[in-house]
């Protein structure tokens, strides 16, 4: 791999550490508990009917230490606190999903152009004053569609070359058509302390590799990134310990993270460590590697500004696309990527607004809010505050979230959204769950965590269900049992159901 020149420190690592005051992933807050909850009651046309004790396999022992709120279709009907409200975490990802799906379509494609000019002083292989203009994409390097994280970035340059550049002089600019694509604007509502990590990157105008980086660190004081051209400044205040214990935080200049700080203690018997940074400027990452592509493809960077330009000079243009929308969204649902989620309501938002001086999240929010609407009488309830679900104040309910579900059965998407979900003991977050039981293979949901809440939402066999739930962080497990046992079930008695009868 490259070395890139443009490392502010140097450094390289191979421990797993401990980073102080860095909560897990996927626990990023701790819900309060509330109580109690209801009994649950079967449903068949708003009247209660015989079937499976789904209230057992929810709760057998009857503790009533998780609190649930279900709806399931299907040939047992259940419905258990449908209108309570919990955390979505990552099942807002559905709505995102439907909602892009919805307004974009699902063989949407990102645009990504460079524009240049050519002069007759100069001749026409070389490239005055290039821009790389963007439109929001997210997948740049994202796994599921490419299989090398700067692959987008080597296209780019060989669409110069197959257009006879040889040459690029000047300047390169990188930005997008929207300018608002560029302000990085994390929601208010996130914790504070997700900005450090990956999953917390705040979305941008471009995206590589998920804009995640690794530091390795192999002393107190040296230190490089794993990737090249990274952008970021880091500052190191690490001592001497008794063990390596280290923590990021981004020092603000004037209200903006400007550096990133590395502080904590190095024992001096590590002789590695690495760390997942987020790349808070992406437009001068992509111009690094757009340099540094260029001069390993063999375009020659000329060092002397280009001439001025004349009338007689020519502009051009290439358009280059991504993948189709239903392509990327396996990487957003089946790995639960938030900087996915993230740049498709932004994406959404500068759509559907009019106004260039909107912020460009509040025009988001109002997609997102016109949407939820629109769905029914339980979504106008919901309370999103983001497209990933890591904002701690969104709220949803599982009739809510059914009415989403049911409206995507009816779409002309379904199968874009339905393919790009997690299948039960297959792939994605769900592919360790359920595994040898009827659901495996059959279930496809989004799953959502965040701390305190355990959400289950999606297709069993294609019939909609909502198992959601809060509990202390210790009973996570049996959270997650519970769902298990009901999607099992739930598919159990749909595929005897669809058998033909003797």
């Amino acid at each position: 791999m490259l070395k890139s020149p443009f490392l502010v420190v140097a450094l390289v690592v191979d421990l797993t550490i401990q980073l102080l005051g860095t909560p897990a992933r996927a626990e990023a807050w701790e819900a309060p508990f509330q109580g109690p909850a209801s009994q649950g009651k079967l449903v068949l046309s708003g009247q209660a009917t015989q079937g499976v004790d789904w209230s057992s396999l929810l709760d057998p022992a009857q503790t009533g230490d998780i609190l649930f709120g279900v709806v399931l279709k299907g040939p047992s009907p259940f419905e258990k606190d449908a209108d309570r409200p919990f955390a979505p975490a990552s099942t807002s990802k559905l709505f995102t999903s439907a909602l892009a799906l919805d307004r974009l379509g699902a063989d949407y494609q990102f645009s990504t152009w460079l524009n240049w000019r050519v002069s007759r002083s100069t001749g026409s292989a070389v490239a005055l004053d290039l821009e790389i203009l963007g439109s929001g994409d997210p997948s740049w390097g994202l796994r599921e569609v490419e299989s090398e994280p700067f692959a987008r970035i080597d296209s780019l340059v060989r669409a110069l070359q197959d257009a006879g550049i040889q040459e690029i002089r000047g300047p390169i600019q990188v930005r997008s058509r929207d300018p608002r694509l560029d302000t990085t604007e994390a929601p208010g509502s996130w914790d504070p302390a997700d900005l450090t990590h990956c999953y917390g990157t705040a979305p941008q105008g471009f995206s590589v590799a998920e804009n995640c980086s690794t530091l390795r660190v192999s002393s107190p004081t040296r230190a490089e990134f794993e990737e090249p051209g990274i952008p970021t400044p880091v500052e190191l205040k690490i001592q001497n310990g008794d063990r390596t214990e280290l923590e990021l935080e981004w020092v603000q200049v004037r209200g903006k993270p400007q550096r990133l700080r590395v502080k904590g203690t190095w024992h001096a018997g590590d002789s590695k460590a690495s760390i997942d940074v987020p790349v808070l400027d992406a437009r001068s990452w992509v111009r690094n590697l757009f340099l540094l592509s260029a001069s390993r493809q063999g375009i020659r960077l000329g060092l002397v500004a280009a001439p001025e330009s004349r009338t007689d000079d020519e502009n051009r243009s290439l358009e280059l696309r991504s993948p189709p929308l239903r392509a990327i969204l396996p990487g957003q649902n089946k790995r639960s990527v938030n900087g996915v989620a993230e740049s498709l309501l932004r994406t959404v938002g500068s759509s559907l607004s009019i106004d260039p001086t909107e912020p460009l999240l509040a025009a988001s929010r109002r997609a997102l809010r016109g949407y939820l609407d629109n769905l029914g009488e339980g979504a106008r309830a919901a309370q999103l505050l983001d497209g990933s679900g890591l904002s701690r104040g969104s709220r949803t309910t599982a009739s809510a979230q059914l009415e989403l579900l049911e409206h995507a059965r009816q779409a002309p998407w379904f199968e874009a959204l339905r393919d790009s979900l997690p299948v039960a003991g297959r792939d994605g977050t769900l592919g360790s769950r359920m595994k040898g039981t009827a659901a495996e293979g059959h279930l496809q949901a989004k799953t959502g965590t965040l701390r305190g809440f355990y959400q289950l939402a999606g297709f069993a066999d294609g019939v909609p269900f909502v198992i959601l739930t809060q509990a202390p962080p210790e009973l996570r497990p049996q959270a997650h049992a519970a769902q298990d046992r009901v999607g099992a079930k739930l598919c159990e008695l749909l595929q005897e159901s669809a058998s033909p009868r003797p």
